[in-house]
This record gives C-alpha cells, structure tokens and sequence, in this order.
C-alpha cells in the first residue's frame, strides 16, 4: 500500500488544525500539499514523518521506505561546512559525489567556511542536498525554494526530480509554480482551518 492518511485530525488545545483529512499518495513522482497559512500542511507533514501524532485517524507509512525531510528551518551543523554536513548523514557517499550535488544548485563545494556565515538561500539548498544524499525512497519537503530566485529554483528543482526519479517527493507548497517546477502531478488542498467558536 502507499504513503496514505486516513481521516487524520489534529487540535492543539482548543484550536482545531486539521479534521478528517484523507489521502491517497501516488507511488512514485511528486504530490503537493497545499491550502491557506495555518491550514496545518506542516502538521501533516510531521505526521507522515512520524514526528507528530495524531489525534484521530491513522496514517500508512510504506514499510521499510527510506524518508528524508527538509524543513523550513535549515537545521545544519553551523560549525560545519556544507560537504561536512552532508558527509555526517551520508558517510559512505564519495567527497566527488558530494561535490557534484552541492555544484549542481550552485555552490562550491571546495569551500571549507562554516553554513553559519551562509546565506539563507546557501543554507537552504546544502540543506536540501543533505537530504538528497542518502536518496530516500519518500522525501518530504516543507517550503524548499524559500529565498532562493528563480535560476536556483530551476537548479534545484531539476537536481531534485533526477535524484527522486523512481522515488516520491512531497512538497509543501503555496506556490503552483514551485509544484510545477517538482512535477507534481497530484494536489492535496487543505481547508482552512475551522475558526475557533467564540462563546
């Protein structure tokens, strides 16, 4: 069976995020989540990951599928550099290799500085090659191409769907362009979140 929720509902004290969502994931190419701000796309993205659970419902994670994420916050080792960060979740993975997917979305990865003295958009994409790196069967991303212009986008999308190709990324996104530029093919749309009663 594949990546699936079922009537998936999440509250955080009284407010409600999400009611009976659910969805069917293809097997294999892109699927984005989107809907308006606080809908709780990034709730069901932790979900899926394992990291949140929910309230009601249930969700089917494809056993013995590989999962990587990118977050909205870059979560690197800033004392790191960026082949020294991909290196430590990717140990077996060639310094040539590395070196080939950081040059791929534009950077140099002869560079030893430490991710802290980045720029956001720099942090953005070693955090989306780390996650490349160890070629998940299932990648989730949350916001990717935050910061990045429209070049970078293309680099990083491309790099993307050729190390996913086989695999499925799920993008959260409000961003149609973005979602096109992943090829996604399926959409879940998420309501906005019920308004909290006023007594």
């Amino acid at each position: 069976m594949p990546l699936a929720i079922r009537e998936i509902s999440k509250s955080f004290g009284e407010k409600a995020v999400l009611r009976g969502v659910s969805h069917v994931f293809p097997e294999r190419g892109a699927s984005a989540i989107s809907g308006p701000s606080g809908c709780g796309k990034t709730t069901l993205l932790r979900i899926l990951l394992g990291l949140e659970e929910p309230d009601g419902g249930e969700a089917h994670i494809p056993k013995g599928a590989k999962r990587a994420a990118v977050f909205q916050e870059d979560r690197l080792i800033p004392h790191l550099s960026a082949a020294a960060n991909i290196a430590l979740v990717a140990p077996d993975l060639p310094a040539g290799e590395i070196a080939a997917l950081l040059e791929a979305v534009g950077l140099d990865a002869s560079e030893k500085q430490r991710v802290a003295k980045y720029s956001g958009g720099m942090r953005r994409r070693v955090a989306l090659v780390r996650a490349l790196a160890v070629r998940p069967d299932i990648l989730f991303l949350d916001e990717p191409f935050t910061g990045l212009d429209d070049a970078v986008k293309e680099k990083c999308a491309a790099l993307t769907r050729e190390r996913m190709r086989g695999g499925l990324i799920v993008v959260v996104t409000h961003d149609g362009d973005e979602a096109a530029l992943l090829g996604c093919t399926d959409m879940l749309r998420l309501p906005a979140a019920p308004k909290e009663e006023t007594p």
